[in-house]
């Protein structure tokens, strides 16, 4: 870089004083040259204000020295005292020891740097012997990668592969306050800058997978271990939907919350399997399988109605102590029970000894008359089972006394429509079957004791039987029952 210093003194003279750095002491040269005409003149005299102030030098545009003729620019400042012009400092900056400033730089960074006018073309450049060719600043695209030129008029700093190297880049805006729209570009190889951002980045990588899969595997056990017992319950709890009561829910678990729900589930099971024994098991079930809710009202459905007791029990049970009467009915109801369930009845009341037994309500059954004849020559020939029993533990005893060897039972069996359904209040309420033909059954099962049987049955029931067991039933002939205009037509097995 050189500088002048360019005075007016009293005669008019210009005196130009040109020292070079390094050279010794100024040289005071004299010469008719007339700074006037010069570029960085004009341009520094637009620095001064209207009120003689001034704030900052000014940059000029790239131009041929007129001394050397190498392109370079100046930099220049009015020097004003008082108000008046006594002179313009100048700094002369050759394109060429820009170029190599910036040589100097990307030698210690191994990149290559530029700079770049607002018009896109080359200021500095490294290579100073492409600059100022026929008196030009050659454009970015005639000097630099198109890659380059590219994210140069984009101003977007990328990663670019130039000549097969991975390079990247960034422009710099100079700062307002220099006075010149220049941009700083630099282009560097990636290595260097991206190397350990990539090796960062794959240890990251590595330890990032390393925690997902310590996460995974400590989610996945932790879910096991939390899962597991409630897996355990949901299974037993569609058992209890299939109805079966024996389930075990202790279900040991550290977490408060899965042994509050196996305690509540074994209570719901409890209270079930207590419910079952009030209502037709039959029934429960339905209710939990379809989720339905428990109304008023019924539905007429073609039913299978038999009503049986014991003969002679009043007599029977008149001295007996009660707990021997509650222990004899105990085993008695718990027997038939078991087989009218085992042939799909539905027991719907217990009547002192008697039995209100349906088949075909509360869900459908196919020969249903079958089932039903079936049911009660099984509970007959489970009644002589029982006396056996009774016999061996001596509590027969009670009505041999009163001259009654064995207890007999009394069944009748008829079918037809009844209303069946849930009757009583909403607050209480109970399943039964209503209609005649409950009426004629227990009408049957009377009749019994006059014609000395123990099993009768309506021709509705004896029609429906498959023709091998009806040869097994005996006409007992027309019989005109208590409460009914018409006969019916009764048979015996």
């Amino acid at each position: 870089m050189r500088w002048r210093r360019v005075v007016v003194d009293g005669t008019g003279r210009w005196d130009v004083r040109t020292p070079m750095v390094g050279s010794g002491p100024i040289k005071r040269v004299e010469s008719s040259y007339d700074p006037r005409s010069r570029p960085w003149w004009t341009l520094a005299l637009t620095a001064i204000h209207d009120d003689g102030k001034v704030q900052r030098g000014v940059w000029t545009d790239t131009y041929r020295f007129n001394t050397t003729r190498e392109p370079g620019l100046t930099h220049a400042r009015p020097v004003v005292t008082h108000g008046e012009l006594i002179g313009i400092a100048a700094a002369d900056l050759a394109i060429t020891a820009l170029g190599r400033f910036l040589s100097e730089i990307d030698s210690t960074l191994d990149a290559r740097s530029f700079v770049v006018n607002a018009e896109g073309r080359v200021v500095a450049h490294p290579d100073s012997a492409i600059l100022g060719r026929d008196g030009q600043l050659p454009a970015l695209d005639a000097i630099e990668h198109p890659a380059v030129a590219a994210a140069y008029h984009e101003r977007s700093g990328r990663v670019l592969v130039i000549d097969g190297v991975e390079s990247v880049t960034a422009f710099l805006e100079f700062p307002p306050e220099v006075g010149k729209p220049w941009t700083l570009g630099v282009v560097a190889p990636a290595r260097p800058f991206l190397g350990p951002v990539r090796r960062i980045r794959i240890g990251t990588l590595l330890i990032c997978s390393l925690i997902l899969m310590v996460a995974l595997l400590l989610t996945s056990r932790i879910s096991r271990w939390i899962s597991r017992p409630i897996i355990q319950l949901a299974e037993k709890v569609d058992r209890i939907r299939d109805f079966h009561l024996d389930n075990d829910f202790s279900a040991p678990s550290r977490i408060a919350e899965v042994e509050i729900m196996a305690r509540a589930l074994d209570a719901m099971q409890s209270g079930l399997d207590s419910f079952r024994r009030f209502v037709p098991q039959n029934l429960v079930k339905r209710l939990i399988t379809s989720g339905e809710v428990a109304d008023l009202g019924g539905e007429e459905r073609f039913v299978t109605i038999l009503f049986s007791d014991i003969r002679s029990y009043s007599t029977i049970v008149e001295e007996m102590p009660p707990a021997a009467v509650v222990e004899m009915l105990n085993q008695y109801l718990g027997e038939m029970t078991v087989i009218v369930e085992a042939h799909h009845g539905c027991v719907l009341e217990y009547i002192g000894d008697a039995i209100l037994a349906v088949f075909g309500a509360p869900d459908d059954l196919a020969d249903q008359e079958r089932h039903a004849v079936a049911c009660a020559v099984q509970m007959r020939a489970r009644l002589v089972d029982l006396n056996t029993r009774w016999d061996a533990s001596g509590l027969a005893a009670a009505w041999q006394a009163r001259d009654i060897d064995s207890l007999t039972g009394r069944i009748g069996l008829h079918a037809g429509v009844v209303i069946a359904g849930n009757v009583g209040s909403v607050e209480h309420m109970k399943y039964g079957v209503v209609g005649d033909v409950v009426n004629v059954a227990a009408r049957l099962e009377a009749l019994n004791k006059e014609l000395g049987t123990d099993i009768l049955m309506s021709a509705t029931v004896r029609d429906a039987l498959p023709a091998s067991a009806r040869e097994e039933t005996e006409g007992r002939g027309e019989f005109l029952l208590k409460g009914r205009q018409q006969s019916e037509r009764v048979f015996s097995i």
